[in-house]
Formats: C-alpha cells, sequence, structure tokens
C-alpha cells in the first residue's frame, strides 16, 4: 500500500506545502507558481506580434461562436499577422500610432460581416470603440475611411463601387 505523503517541496519556491497546494501528485510546482508561470508567459507571449495576432483571432472565433453568427470564417493566424505587420501599429482609422492597437472587423460580425482578410483592418481602441458595430459609411464620412475602403477592394480582389454596394445595401 502506497505511503500518504504529508508534505512537498516546491522545486520553484522551495517551500513545503500541503499536497492539497498543488493540482496533482506529478507535478514539481506548487499551484500559486504555476499560476505566476503561466502569468510570465502569457504575458510574453501577448505581447509579441504573434501572440497579439492569436488573441485577436481567438476573440473574434469566440465572439462568432458565443452568438451565434452565421457568417463565412477562414480568416488565418497569418492573415492577422500579415495585416498587424503591415499596419505597424498605425490606425487605419485615425492613422494614430499606438502599441496597443486592436483587429477591427470593417462590417461588423454583428451585421453579419465575414471574419475573413478582406474585412479586418488595425484599429486603435478609441476607434474600434467609437466604431462599435455601426456601419462604416455611418460611423464615418467616405473621405476619412477611402484608404480603408481600398485596401478592402484589393484585398477583395474588386472595384471600389462593389465594395460600396456592401455598405449600402
Amino acid at each position: 500500500m502506497k505511503e500518504k505523503i504529508e508534505k512537498r517541496t516546491c522545486t520553484r519556491c522551495e517551500q513545503e506545502k500541503e499536497p492539497a497546494e498543488f493540482y496533482t501528485e506529478s507535478r514539481y510546482y506548487c499551484i500559486s507558481c504555476e499560476r505566476e508561470t503561466a502569468r510570465d508567459r502569457m504575458s510574453r507571449y501577448g505581447k509579441t506580434l504573434r501572440g497579439k495576432a492569436a488573441q485577436a483571432l481567438a476573440t473574434s472565433r469566440k465572439t462568432i461562436k458565443r452568438n451565434g453568427y452565421k457568417v463565412k470564417d477562414d480568416l488565418t493566424l497569418m492573415d492577422v499577422i500579415f495585416t498587424f505587420a503591415m499596419a505597424d501599429g498605425e490606425c487605419s482609422y485615425c492613422g494614430k500610432v499606438t502599441d496597443d492597437y486592436q483587429m477591427e472587423h470593417i462590417v461588423s460580425l454583428a451585421k453579419n460581416g465575414p471574419n475573413t482578410l478582406s474585412n479586418i483592418c488595425v484599429s486603435c481602441k478609441p476607434c474600434n470603440l467609437s466604431k462599435s458595430s455601426k456601419g462604416l459609411l455611418q460611423w464615418r464620412e467616405y473621405d476619412e475611411v477611402v484608404d480603408v475602403i481600398q485596401k478592402m477592394a484589393g484585398r477583395r480582389g474588386v472595384t471600389i463601387e462593389e465594395v460600396l454596394e456592401d455598405f449600402t445595401t
């Protein structure tokens, strides 16, 4: 019969702790040390371009699933990384450069906008919150968003007029 261990030593903090302070018998770190290392790992990963892109993609997929949206979803991690890299932190709407940029759906998911490369851009947090799920041309004048519309048309391989039809229908 296996003898019950009274105390265990965490190999990270080197403190003796009760077995209940470890997730399982096979773990070497106590729960608090495991949580701390996970926080460190996630903060490092989240600050990289790849980490930020992965978080943005995961968030968009969760939004689609949680709300039951029936939208086209072929966005890949490389699409988001490409978009973030090309923008280099510059908001597509106001031009402000920031480290706190976000992936923005030009036609919102709530309005059946697809989760595709042709429908995303980079936005600063204030612009993203301000736009919310509003239509692009209801939110801003054409002259203020013409660059976004041109990029959208280029990624789709269609004319600007065809993109504008999507905003007016």
